[in-house]
């Protein structure tokens, strides 16, 4: 017997970042469906997957990758501490 996209009924549930789902009930307990457009991000999951297919996912798991690391810190608009008007010593 064959269930959604043609997958053997053995294939479900589904398990993290595993797809392509139509509802909640087709991916293992704990986890839910992502309803996406094209190759939006699932959370959790790393890649773009396969357009229009819809994956399951860990809504307790959803840390996304942070942007590239950087060895500088970004630039303020204003001084970080209050200015003194005592002199500093020089290095």
């Amino acid at each position: 017997t064959f269930g959604d996209e043609g997958l053997p009924v053995g294939s479900f549930p589904l398990g993290e970042c595993q797809g392509d789902c139509d509802d909640d009930g087709e991916c293992a307990p704990g986890l839910m469906c992502f309803q996406r457009d094209g190759t939006e991000e699932v959370p959790g999951c790393s890649g773009l997957g396969e357009s229009g297919r819809d994956y399951c996912y860990d809504p307790n798991n959803t840390v996304s990758p942070s942007a590239s690391p950087s060895s500088k810190p970004p630039p303020t608009s204003a001084p970080t501490k209050v200015p003194s008007h005592a002199p500093t010593n020089s290095p």
